[in-house]
């Protein structure tokens, strides 16, 4: 074997990436507020949805933002003493599908892309509001991390949270529906994951 063929491509432009104890944190918050959340959704969707974390990876936010489903749906967190950002985004196809199945009337496909009603809007907040007091019980140490739902992004693809070279830290998390698969995305800055000591 030749030098050249020893040698890997690395990628200087990309952001750092966390270390194996920050990253092992991680994802051990992950999964355990991912495996809280599913347990949540079931007492409001039942046990037809299926969370599991696919990946972790980081990214500059510009890049991260522009790769979120559009038109879309997130739920905006403010997480840690510091209440510092992150977003958990959702494509609007499935949103509208955990919305469907909330009310019990998904069919066998995907439901037709379309605005929320204002009362399909107010149980999205619900499930969003799942999502924040998941990952706040998800927290590893004894005493639960505080995070809150702030708001509710429409076309999260198009919000202005994140400075455009801030370094992110993305994970995706696949739900498995009746239907089918799709991917949420979380996004959180690395500087607000050093603050809570990961």
């Amino acid at each position: 074997m030749t030098t050249s063929e020893m040698v890997s491509n690395i990628d200087f432009t990309a952001p750092p990436r966390l270390t194996g104890t920050a990253n092992r944190a991680l994802a051990q918050w992950n999964g355990t507020a991912t495996a809280v959340l599913q347990e949540f959704w079931q007492a409001l969707l039942g046990n037809r949805i299926t969370l599991q974390v696919a990946r972790t990876d980081s990214s500059v936010a510009q890049k991260a933002q522009q790769a979120l489903p559009d038109p879309g749906c997130a739920a905006l967190l403010k997480i840690g003493p510091d209440r510092f950002d992150s977003m958990v985004a959702f494509s609007s196809r499935i949103v509208l599908t955990l919305v469907s199945e909330m009310l019990g009337t998904l069919g066998e496909e995907w439901p037709v892309e379309r605005d929320l009603t204002a009362a399909e809007l107010s149980l999205v907040e619900l499930l969003f509001g799942e999502i924040a007091r998941a990952f706040s019980q998800g927290w590893p140490e004894v005493k639960a991390l505080p995070v809150e739902l702030d708001q509710i992004l429409v076309r999260p693809l198009r919000s202005r949270i994140f400075q455009p070279r801030e370094n992110l830290i993305r994970s995706v998390v696949l739900i498995q529906t009746p239907v089918g698969e799709e991917a949420l995305i979380i996004l959180m800055p690395q500087a607000g994951l050093a603050s809570i000591g990961i």
